[in-house]
Parts: C-alpha cells; structure tokens; sequence
C-alpha cells in the first residue's frame, strides 16, 4: 500500500509540468485569437521546453504512469499542435490585410494549411498512443514529432515580430520574418511538407534522448525569447537546427542503412 502511495505521488510533479504545457498553449490560442503573435509564440516555446522536461522528471522519480502519457497526448495536441495551427491562420490573415496586391485566396489556403497542421498533429499523436512503433526501442519515432512543426512556426512568428534581420556583405539586409525575403519562402515552403513529414513511416531519432543536445536546445530557445542582442545568432542557430533535423535526418538515415559500411567510416 505504502508502495502504491509513493508511486502516486511521485506521477504528480511530471502531470502538474504537463498541465502547465497545455496551459501554456491555451494561453498561446487566446494571444493567437487577440493578434498577440509574439507572446503566443513565446508560449508555443514555452510548451515545447515544459513537454521536453515532463518525461525526463518522470523517468528520473520512478512517476510514469498511464494517465501521465494520456495526459501528455492530450496537452501536446492542445500546444503543440492546435495553437501552432491558429497562429498560422493569423499569420496568412494579417499578411493579406496588409497587401492590396496578395491574391484573394490566400486567406483559404491559410485555413487549409491551418487544418493540415492540425490534424496532421492529432493523427501523429493518435498513432503512436495506438499502435506498436518499430522504431521506438531503438531510440526513435515513427514520423516528425509533433513539436518541429510547433518550433518552425513559433521561431519565424517570434523572430518576425521582433524584427530579427542580418546585414549581409554587400549591405542588403535579410529579414528573418515571414512576409518577404528568402527566408519567408523557406518558412512556407518547410511549413507545407512538415505536416507530411509527420504522419509518415520515416524514424526520428528521440529529441530528448541526447541530454545536452537537449540541454543545449532550451538555452538556445531561452536566448532568443529572453535575450536581445543575441537573438539573432540563437535564432540562426535553432533554424539550422531544425532544418538539419526535420530534413537531413531522413537521408542521413537512409544513407545509413544503404551503405553501413561507409557511414561507419565517415
């Protein structure tokens, strides 16, 4: 008996920092909703970071549980996946208030996309509660988690909303935003195949298996929601790293398997 108290006990910590990652997200929604696109970005970060520390606070006090993994599904579909979701849908909208020359359609495709992250993200969740991932014993995921789609949305919305830019060599500046330059045709471009990327077979290595790599993800992402001058080499950073991530992993991967051999050598 005393040993059942004890277990639960040591589940509520990990729950409490689940309910506050969910909490973050409805929050994030209600910012979203109010055109407050910094602050609900910054609170999509802050989903990720709590949902990124929960498993590990339960792993290290012995408090997995059923309700705890049921409970972390429901607050990454709410976080991770619905308020990423409604600020792209106010991304598009405020886009195409402020052009005249934007086709009219754009705010549809705004909505579509808006589902496809959506669900794309519940779907992801969904299959890996009820089904037997392969890849799960081996360190991996079946399919994109749910938090890359989270992070590229929220870093771009932040960094735009901050005026995140870079003065190139030959005195052009490259804003990180999502409205004009290079790097808002990438935003999109990533933006539609992340969904896809989701619900497909391909394994991801865990992002939270690696500690420090971890541990050197939460200070980048602290750096560039709380400190200034060095946001726009954080922001560099994370970009690089989701980009490596969400699509050189894949092929490194499969180039891996192909040619074992080789990849030991390299």
């Amino acid at each position: 008996m005393a040993n059942i108290l004890a277990k639960q006990w040591r589940s509520i910590p990990p729950c409490v920092l689940t309910l506050a990652a969910m909490l973050a997200g409805v929050a994030a929604i209600v910012h979203a909703l109010q055109g407050n696109l910094k602050e609900a970005a910054a609170l999509v970060f802050a989903a990720m970071l709590l949902d990124g520390i929960d498993g590990a606070v339960a792993r290290m006090m012995k408090g997995t549980s059923a309700f705890g993994m049921e409970l972390d599904s429901f607050s990454d579909a709410m976080a991770l996946g619905a308020a990423p979701a409604i600020i792209v849908y106010q991304l598009v909208n405020q886009i195409s208030a402020e052009s005249d020359t934007l086709p009219g359609w754009l705010p549809t495709a705004g909505a579509v996309l808006c589902a496809m992250i959506a669900c794309a993200g519940v779907c992801r969740l969904a299959r890996f509660r009820l089904t037997n991932d392969p890849h799960q014993d081996k360190g991996s995921y079946q399919g994109l988690a749910i938090g890359g789609p989270a992070g590229w949305v929220a870093l771009f919305t932040f960094c735009h909303a901050t005026g995140v830019a870079y003065t190139l060599p030959n005195g052009a500046v490259l804003p990180f935003g999502i409205d004009a330059g290079p790097l808002a045709v990438l935003f999109w471009a990533v933006l539609v195949v992340l969904p896809f990327l989701e619900i497909s077979s391909i394994p991801y290595p865990k992002p939270t298996k690696n500690a420090w790599k971890f541990g050197l993800f939460a200070v980048c992402l602290v750096c560039t929601i709380a400190w200034e001058a060095v946001r726009p080499a954080t922001a560099l950073a994370l970009l690089a790293y989701g980009l490596w991530y969400a699509l050189l992993v894949p092929v490194v991967r499969r180039f891996q398997r192909r040619h074992p051999r080789q990849a030991v050598r390299t």
